[in-house]
């Protein structure tokens, strides 16, 4: 007769036998991570060529101004979104529901081009003032290309910012990849006479209609948020109380590294 007990009878589990299960959802995170990782290598590559290419069509008529125009609008970033790429994914990501997650992202789309329209308006009354303060020249071509290729960047950066906050991850890295991409293309491709601007207002017009378009999707699929001010108010509050804050740190770091390339402009 068997002397063994029920207990030892029994086939152990996974983990005494050393086999890990994995979920779906723990795979899903580490296929993200890997592509979201390869997607930032091939920004930086992205990045690296488009110099080279800057380079090629010459480095004062082109990469001074293209690379400056670059800088600049990094920097002002965080002040034309007002923090709220940052703020919007936090708040998205902690919402109760999806009427809450459409009131967020369109509050955030709200905000974000109402503060870079009316940074276009200044630029259109006051050209002279506001490109030599930001650029280093008069040169009211080149402003207005710095704000169209800002334009570019706040589109992109709310609709990189409404995916990663609904962890659909992949969609995220395309977005955020075109941002390089696509500028990368331009230069590859357009003809050797264009100037910086011309190449800027391209690239700009092309990240524009591309993540444009994906930000309105996700905006559009909670139109009925536009119908409800009073949500949108207290969405926006309560994101700005968050993001605001944050807004200086983004903005000196964006022009510690636009402080070369201002100069160099300003000298030639």
């Amino acid at each position: 007769m068997d002397a063994t007990t029920p207990a030892e009878q029994m086939p152990p589990d996974d983990a005494e036998a050393g086999v890990i299960e994995t979920s779906p959802h723990t795979a899903g995170m580490g296929r993200d991570l890997v592509w979201t990782t390869l997607t930032t290598v091939a920004v930086l590559l992205g990045n690296v060529v488009i110099a080279s290419l800057l380079a090629h069509r010459g480095a004062a008529d082109v990469f001074g101004p293209f690379n400056l125009v670059k800088r600049i609008s990094a920097g002002l970033l965080p002040f034309l979104t007002l923090g709220l790429t940052v703020g919007v994914v936090r708040s998205i990501a902690a919402a109760a529901g999806e009427r809450e997650r459409d009131a967020h992202r369109a509050a955030a789309v709200a905000l974000s081009l109402g503060t870079t329209l009316a940074a276009g308006l200044v630029c259109l009354l006051t050209p002279g003032p506001v490109s030599s303060l930001l650029l280093g020249v008069r040169d009211p071509a080149l402003l207005l290309a710095l704000w169209l290729y800002s334009l570019s960047l706040v589109v992109n950066g709310l609709a990189y910012s409404f995916y990663r906050a609904e962890l659909q991850q992949g969609r995220a890295n395309v977005i955020n990849i075109s941002q390089t991409l696509l500028p990368l293309a331009v230069l590859a491709l357009a003809p050797a006479s264009w100037s910086a601007v011309r190449l800027l207002d391209l690239a700009a017009a092309l990240v524009i209609a591309w993540s444009g378009g994906a930000m309105l999707l996700r905006v559009l699929a909670g139109a009925g948020a536009l119908a409800r001010p009073r949500e949108l108010v207290a969405s926006g509050r309560a994101m700005l109380a968050y993001s605001l804050p944050r807004v200086p740190g983004g903005v000196a770091l964006g022009f510690m590294l636009a402080i070369g390339p201002t100069a160099a402009n300003r000298a030639g």
